[in-house]
């Protein structure tokens, strides 16, 4: 989930602990992309890491290519592809 604020974004999500001997801050669900942009997963984790890497990738990619920050727009409709 997510809710716009006046200051910024916040990103929140259901951490549902299947096991009791889990170590808390071990199973990330939110992720930075980069220092502007951020991402939350649900589901199988390492579907959703490897998205995360999917974007910090692209985003390194539109930063060398037109020497700019990628604007959130641009890499939501890439990563939706």
């Amino acid at each position: 989930m997510g809710v716009v604020c006046k200051d910024g974004i916040i990103l929140g999500t259901e951490k549902i602990v299947s096991n009791k001997m889990m170590v808390s801050g071990t199973d990330k669900r939110i992720y930075s992309v980069t220092k502007n942009s951020g991402s939350v997963f649900n589901g199988i984790i390492p579907d959703g890491r490897s998205m995360m890497q999917r974007a910090r990738d692209e985003c390194q990619q539109y930063e060398k290519q037109f020497g700019i920050k990628m604007p959130g727009a641009v890499l939501a409709e890439r990563m939706s592809l």
